[in-house]
Order: C-alpha cells, then sequence, then structure tokens
C-alpha cells in the first residue's frame, strides 16, 4: 500500500505559509527578536494590535471604514447569501408551506451568521426541563394521534387527524429549533444584521 501525503498549500503559496509560521511564532515571540521579551503562553497573541489601530489602517483603506463595519457588513452579506439560497433550494414548497418551516430556514440562515460572529450565549439552568417538557408535550399529542386513528369514524376525525399532525410537526420543528440554538445568542445577529 502506497501511503502519499497531499499538500494543502496551493502552487506558488509555500513561500506565503513559510512567512505566517515564521510571523506567528514572532507574535507568541516563542523566538524573541530585536531584544523582545519571551511570551508566557496566557499572554495575548496580538498584543500590540489595538481597536483604534486597526481603524486607522482600515481608514486609509477606504474612508469610514472600521473593524465594525466591516464585521456588519461581512454578517449581513453572509445573512443574504443564506437566505438565497432558498430559491434554489431543493424542498423550496415544503419550506414554504407554513410559517414554522419558514421561520426554521430564517433561523438557519441566521445561525450561520451568529457563529461567524461569534454570538454566544450560556445556555439556560432550566434548558433540559424545558425540554424534557416540550418531550411530554410532543408524547401525549402523539397518544392522542394513535387514538383518534384508531377510532377513526367520520369525515369529521380526518380533519381533526390533519390538524394534529400539523401541531406535531411544528411542535418537533420548534424542538429542533430550540435545540439548534441553545448556545447561540441568534437575537443578536437578528438585530445588528440586516439586509437590504
Amino acid at each position: 500500500m502506497i501511503v502519499r501525503a497531499v499538500s494543502f498549500v496551493r502552487v506558488g503559496e509555500a513561500d506565503n505559509y513559510k512567512q505566517v509560521f515564521k510571523n506567528m511564532k514572532r507574535f507568541c515571540r516563542q523566538v524573541p527578536t530585536n531584544g523582545e521579551k519571551k511570551k508566557k503562553p496566557e499572554d495575548d497573541v496580538f498584543d500590540e494590535l489595538s481597536t483604534s489601530t486597526l481603524n486607522a489602517y482600515l481608514k486609509e483603506l477606504m474612508p469610514g471604514l472600521t473593524a465594525k463595519v466591516f464585521r456588519t457588513y461581512n454578517a449581513s452579506f453572509t445573512l443574504d447569501q443564506e437566505l438565497a439560497k432558498l430559491d434554489a433550494h431543493p424542498d423550496k414548497k415544503g419550506i414554504c408551506r407554513t410559517e414554522t418551516t419558514l421561520f426554521k430556514f430564517y433561523n438557519e440562515a441566521n445561525y450561520q451568521v451568529a457563529i461567524l460572529c461569534n454570538h454566544s450565549k450560556a445556555v439556560s439552568k432550566n434548558f433540559d426541563t424545558q425540554m424534557q417538557k416540550m418531550d411530554e408535550q410532543l408524547k401525549d399529542l402523539q397518544e392522542e394521534l394513535a387514538a383518534l386513528k384508531k377510532e377513526k369514524k367520520k369525515d369529521q376525525d380526518t380533519k381533526k387527524i390533519g390538524t394534529l399532525e400539523e401541531r406535531i410537526a411544528k411542535h418537533q420543528t420548534q424542538k429542533e429549533i430550540r435545540q439548534k440554538l441553545a448556545g447561540v445568542a441568534l437575537s443578536t445577529s437578528k438585530v445588528n444584521n440586516c439586509t437590504y
């Protein structure tokens, strides 16, 4: 068996990666130069970079550009790209079928922005209790549906079954959303990043 290493370095970029590695060693001051002190592991890597120096540099590139403007643009662009995926989505009709599934799609787009911007929050202390309560509610709905299907007598029951199935689907979707977004501060992304 022959095993070959595949390089992740694109042709002509090997020198760039060597320089990046060299710079990171210098930033971490594992190898101090010009009389610099060696850093401790808990020290910041970019200790000489501040918001004001970064903003001054960005303003040289474009008047009015700041780190905050750049971050907001990046987040808004990402949200726009994520929402645009709906047009080509293979299950577009399914997503647009109910407000709950459309809301789930919107939250998933915002989730990508929240991850990009590192919008996180602590999971609430009663999260597990809330999930158990949702599971119990779902179980009750499923038992009610099973009983209704077993005793199905009239067209009225068929309508009730359809309504109950929709409620179960909505409940499952809401639970999935809540689980996925447990440690993510989605409201921060929704407030700060608007699409045009």
